[in-house]
């Protein structure tokens, strides 16, 4: 009878170590090398290169890729001409199974950022693709509108946040007016959104203490335009901006750009770690758009930057239009410290692309 007792015991502990080892399983993850050659069809028109690989389902077949700063026009041996000049700002490409479109204003020798704006106080002023969706076919997107400060790298201040409405038809500007609702707390909204019935909720960062901390805010669609924003201060909502706490249970720095949606009736944040040289990926999940995040898991550690110094990664971004088979598509952004690299290799400045399992990330 003991010894029965003993197995029985053992057996007990047994079934249970392993479910500790399989909760502690890594992420199954799977490199993809040819979704970025459906984007990329080296035309004389078409996108060649940039960061961004913001992507949103226009709910008609195609999908929106926003692009910040980027190339466009052929290469050859991989490489760009020096007359190629970077478009600052943003342009975008449909895709519709391998068929990509580019969208860019001006022509292939002078081209320009497909959104434009005025400048402010003499400084180049530009606009950086945030994230939108649409509903009842209206396009709603949010822009950062941003300023150039100085010649160096990183010698740029987010000034505001333009919202447009948009024909997804043909990208015709239905509306455009500045948001405001977010200047008192300088938090940098409309990178993620989510739309519940007749609510949108929106997700953006704000840097405190060198950490970027997320929150979120509430709108309702009113006449099909956003109207009413509210904050979420950690309890409930309010319309006082100054309110505003940041979401609970990260223990990350949030990237800039980041990634909120719904499956299986878990909420899911994809973020790159923040910061230069940060190369994890993490996952987490609530069950609420305002809920605490918590299920932490590492997903991806990039490689490219152990491999190349002069090399490093950043605003991983989530695809949920194209899961299949309980497979999650991932991006995230290649960029170097040395300009002309972007000239000498033209693989560098182009999104890497990942196949993630979402039944590890929920488990």
């Amino acid at each position: 009878m003991k010894r029965c007792s003993i197995l029985i015991l053992t057996l007990f502990l047994f079934y249970f170590s392993l479910l500790a080892t399989n909760h502690n399983q890594p992420v199954r993850t799977r490199v993809d090398h040819t979704f970025i050659k459906k984007i990329i069809t080296n035309k004389n028109n078409a996108f060649s290169g940039g960061d961004g690989a913001i992507s949103i389902d226009l709910k008609d077949g195609r999908s929106l890729f926003l692009w910040g700063d980027s190339f466009i026009g052929k290469t050859k041996n991989n490489k760009r001409d020096s007359s190629n000049p970077l478009i600052v700002g943003n342009i975008h490409t449909t895709l519709e199974n391998s068929t990509s479109i580019t969208y860019f204003k001006g022509d292939t020798q002078t081209p320009k950022p497909f959104f434009e704006t005025k400048p402010i106080a003499n400084y180049p002023t530009f606009l950086w693709p945030a994230h939108g969706f649409v509903n009842n076919n209206i396009l709603h997107l949010f822009y950062h509108i941003t300023i150039k400060t100085g010649k160096g790298a990183w010698d740029f201040e987010w000034v505001g946040i333009e919202y447009f409405r948009v024909n997804p038809a043909n990208f015709n500007i239905l509306s455009q007016q500045r948001i405001t609702a977010n200047e008192v707390n300088n938090i940098h909204l409309g990178f993620g959104f989510l739309v519940e019935d007749n609510e949108v909720y929106l997700y953006g960062t704000k840097m405190n203490n060198h950490l970027g901390e997320l929150y979120v805010a509430k709108t309702s669609l009113i006449n099909d335009n956003l109207s009413n924003f509210q904050f979420f201060d950690g309890e409930r909502w309010t319309p006082n901006a100054k309110q505003a706490k940041p979401m609970k249970g990260l223990d990350i720095g949030i990237s800039e750009q980041f990634s909120i949606f719904k499956y299986q009736n878990q909420y899911i944040l994809v973020s790159q770690e923040r910061g230069i040289g940060t190369d994890k990926i993490f996952t987490f999940t609530t069950n609420q758009p305002n809920g605490i995040w918590k299920n932490k898991k590492l997903i991806y550690t990039t490689p490219e930057s152990r491999l190349n110094k002069d090399l490093y990664t950043y605003n991983a971004m989530a695809h949920p239009q194209y899961i299949n088979k309980n497979q999650l598509l991932i991006s995230y952004c290649v960029n170097t410290h040395t300009f002309t690299n972007l000239y000498n290799d033209v693989s560098i400045y182009r999104p890497r692309f990942l196949w993630v399992s979402l039944i590890d990330i929920l488990n």
